[in-house]
C-alpha cells in the first residue's frame, strides 16, 4: 500500500521529470518503457472483454465500484451516460447503420448504457442518507496485489504529467468539450428554417438543458422563445396535464406538439416567464396579463402573456409579433385582384362605414391595421385613433386606445370622448352593444371613416347582425361603403407540392364555379420544411360586398329585407367559395382545406352560384 500514499508518488514523479528533461538521450527509452507498462496494466484489467452486456459478475464490480463514490460523482457518471444513451438511440434511427452488424453493436451499447444508469439510479437515493459507510480497500486488495497494475497505476500518472506539461508549454488551442456531452451544435441534425432545429430534437435539447442543470429554466425558456421565432409560431401554449407539462406551437393556425417536461417543473417554468414580464410570481388564483419585449439576433419581438388559473395548475398563452417588421402591407396579404381594388377604393372616402367580417383567427386585425397605414400613406396629416381590446401591435403616426372596463373606459365611453377629439377616421376593435352599433352608424353618417369589425360568419349576416343591434336603418343603408368577408386557408408547401385527385364530391362541387376540365389540382406530400404536414403559410379568402352611391340610394329606397338581400348579392364580386376554389385550381391550396374552413361546400345559399355561360376556365399552374 505504499505506493498509494502521496509522498511516495510525489517523489516518483519528481524522479521521473528529473530524468526525463535533463538526460536527453534517454527521453525515449523512458516513454517507451511507461506505455508499455501501461498497456499492460490495462490489459491484465480488460483481458477477455468483448463487446457484449455486462455480465452478472461485472454487474457485481460496478456496484462495488460506484458504492465507494461521492454524490456528486455519481451524478456526473449519471448524467454522462443519459446523454450517451440519447447520442445511442440517435444513432440508432439513422439509415446509415441500418447495416446487421452496426446496429447489433449499437443496441449492445444502448444495453450497456441502461445497465450503468440502473446501477446509477440505485445508488444516488441512498447517497442522501447523513451515516455513510467509511471506504475501504480491503475488497480491492486481490487487485492490487498484482504487479502489472500496480506499475501500470504509476506509469499511466507519470505519462499523464509528462503530456499535461508538454501541452501547457506549447499552448495550443482551447480545451475540447468534455466527451458523451453534446453541445447545442451537436443537438441540432439539420436546420429547416432559419436557426430552427427539426421538431423530434427540441424533445432531446429541452431534456439534455434540465439534465445538466436541474435549475436551467431559463435556458429552457431561452430554447423554447427561440424555437417559436425560427418555426414562426403565432402562439405557444403552455400547459401542465397529469403526467407531463407540454409545449405546444400554433403554427399556420394548427396546434402542434412540442416537447413535454416532468409535470413537477410546471411551477417553476411559469414561475420564470411571470419574472420576465414584471408578473407577481406569487399570484397563481387569478388571471394576469403582461408583456415581454425579447431580443434575438439583433431583432425584437413582443410576446404577449396571458396566464389564467386552472384546476390544479396554470396555463400559460404567449402570443409573439415581430416589433421590427411590421406585416401589415395591404398589398401582401393575398387578396384577389377584384377585392383589392374595391377595398383600397373604399379606404379613399373620408366618411362612412367599412366593416371586416370573419370568425376569431381570420386576419381581421392585420387587414384592420394594414388599411391603416395604407390610409396614412395615402395622404398625411389625418388624426387616426383606434379604440382596442388588446392593442395587438403599437402603430406608428396612430393614435391607440386601451379599453378598460375596471376604469370605466369602455367602447361606449372612449367612442363619445374621441369624437370630441377632432378624429378623421377611427377604428373599433368590434362593435359589440347596441350603442356602439348606433354610434358607429351615426359617425359614419355625419362625416367621420369608420373601421370596425361585428360577428358574423358572412358578408350579408353583416346587415342583418348590425339591424339586430338596433342600428337605424336609414342610415346604415346610407352610411355602408363595404363589407369585406374573409378566412385564412392553409397554403400548400411549394417545396413539396405535387399532383393529386381530390375527392370526387368536392370535383364536382367544384364544377359548379368553374370548369374543372384540365385542372391540375395539387398537394404537399410533406417536407422537413412543412413538418411533413404538406402546408407552409396561408393565404386568404375573400369576398367584398362594395356599395356606391346608386346602390346605396336603392337599398335604402327598397321596402323588404328579402329584396335587399338581393341586392346586396348582386353588389357582391364573388362568395367564399367561389375565391377558394378559384385559389385551389390556381395550386395556391387544396378544396379539402377550402371544405374544413368554410363547411359542405354543396350548402351554398341561393344564388351565389354564376350561370354557367358566365363561368370561365381558370389558369392552371
Amino acid at each position: 500500500m505504499k505506493f498509494l500514499q502521496p509522498c511516495y508518488i510525489w517523489s516518483v514523479l519528481k524522479r521521473a521529470r528529473e530524468f526525463v528533461f535533463f538526460r536527453s538521450g534517454s527521453t525515449l527509452l523512458v516513454y517507451l518503457v511507461l506505455l508499455v507498462a501501461s498497456v499492460c496494466g490495462a490489459v491484465t484489467l480488460r483481458a477477455g472483454e468483448a463487446l457484449a452486456p455486462y455480465s452478472s459478475t461485472e454487474c457485481a464490480a460496478l456496484v462495488d465500484r460506484y458504492r465507494t463514490m461521492k454524490r456528486g460523482d455519481l451524478e456526473r457518471q449519471h448524467e454522462m451516460f443519459a446523454m450517451r444513451e440519447v447520442d445511442l438511440n440517435r444513432q440508432l434511427n439513422d439509415p446509415a447503420n441500418h447495416a446487421a452488424d452496426s446496429k447489433r453493436s449499437i443496441l449492445i451499447q444502448i444495453e450497456r448504457t441502461q445497465q450503468e444508469l440502473d446501477i446509477l439510479r440505485a445508488f444516488i437515493p441512498k447517497k442522501t442518507q447523513k451515516n455513510k459507510q467509511a471506504f475501504s480497500f480491503d475488497r480491492y486488495k486481490p487487485l492490487l496485489d498484482s504487479m502489472w497494475v500496480r506499475w501500470g497505476f504509476l506509469a499511466l500518472l507519470v505519462f499523464i504529467f509528462l503530456f499535461v506539461r508538454r501541452r501547457s508549454r506549447r499552448k495550443q488551442g482551447s480545451t475540447l468539450p468534455a466527451p458523451d456531452q453534446p453541445t447545442h451544435n451537436q443537438c441540432k441534425v439539420e436546420n429547416t428554417l432559419d436557426g430552427a432545429m427539426p421538431i423530434h430534437d427540441i424533445q432531446a435539447y429541452a431534456e439534455y438543458v434540465l439534465l445538466k442543470s436541474p435549475k436551467g429554466y431559463s435556458e429552457l425558456i431561452e430554447l423554447i422563445f427561440g424555437q417559436a421565432i425560427a418555426w414562426h409560431a403565432s402562439d405557444i401554449h403552455m400547459q401542465r396535464t397529469k403526467d407531463c407539462f407540454e409545449i405546444q406551437y400554433r403554427i399556420d393556425g394548427e396546434l402542434l406538439d412540442i416537447c413535454k417536461v416532468e409535470s413537477y417543473r410546471a411551477k417553476e417554468v411559469v414561475s420564470v416567464i411571470k419574472v420576465m414580464a414584471s408578473l407577481k410570481f406569487d399570484r397563481s388564483t387569478t388571471a394576469l396579463d403582461g408583456r415581454i419585449s425579447y431580443g434575438l439576433e439583433e431583432r425584437t419581438y413582443d410576446l404577449r402573456i396571458s396566464i389564467i388559473p386552472t384546476l390544479g395548475a396554470e396555463k400559460v398563452v404567449i402570443r409573439l409579433f415581430d416589433a421590427d417588421q411590421s406585416p401589415y402591407d395591404l398589398g401582401t396579404l393575398g387578396f384577389s385582384e377584384k377585392t383589392s381594388e374595391y377595398w383600397t377604393a373604399s379606404l379613399r372616402n373620408r366618411h362612412g362605414l367599412l366593416m371586416v367580417v370573419g370568425p376569431a383567427g381570420s386576419g381581421k386585425t392585420t387587414t384592420i391595421y394594414s388599411s391603416l397605414l395604407h390610409i396614412k400613406a395615402m395622404q398625411s396629416g389625418l388624426n387616426v385613433i383606434t379604440l382596442e381590446d388588446p392593442v395587438e401591435h403599437r402603430l406608428e403616426g396612430i393614435t391607440q386606445i386601451q379599453i378598460d372596463a375596471e376604469r370605466g373606459m369602455n367602447y361606449e365611453t372612449a367612442f363619445t370622448n374621441i369624437l370630441r377629439q377632432d378624429p378623421e377616421v377611427v377604428m373599433l376593435g368590434e362593435i359589440r352593444s347596441p350603442a356602439v352599433a348606433r354610434l358607429a352608424v351615426r359617425a359614419g353618417h355625419t362625416g367621420h371613416l369608420v373601421i370596425s369589425t361585428v360577428h358574423s360568419f358572412s358578408t350579408l349576416g353583416a346587415f342583418d347582425r348590425l339591424l339586430e343591434l338596433g342600428a337605424e336603418g336609414y342610415n346604415l343603408y346610407n352610411s355602408l361603403i363595404a363589407v369585406l368577408g374573409q378566412r385564412l386557408v392553409k397554403k400548400v408547401c411549394p417545396h413539396c407540392a405535387q399532383p393529386y385527385q381530390p375527392e370526387d364530391r368536392l370535383v364536382a362541387a367544384a364544377a359548379e364555379y368553374i370548369d374543372v376540365s384540365g385542372v391540375c389540382w395539387l398537394r404537399g406530400a410533406g417536407c422537413d420544411l412543412c413538418m411533413g404536414r404538406g402546408y407552409r403559410e396561408r393565404i386568404v379568402i375573400d369576398e367584398i360586398i362594395h356599395l356606391n352611391p346608386v346602390a346605396r340610394n336603392r337599398l335604402s329606397s327598397l321596402g323588404t329585407q328579402s329584396e335587399r338581400r338581393e341586392l346586396l348579392r348582386e353588389q357582391r364580386n364573388h362568395s367564399l367559395w367561389q375565391d377558394g376554389v378559384n385559389k385551389a385550381a390556381t395550386g395556391l391550396t387544396t378544396l379539402e382545406e377550402v371544405a374544413l374552413m368554410l363547411g359542405d361546400m354543396t350548402e351554398s345559399e341561393p344564388g351565389e352560384v354564376p350561370p354557367k355561360e358566365d363561368r370561365q376556365p381558370i389558369a392552371t399552374q
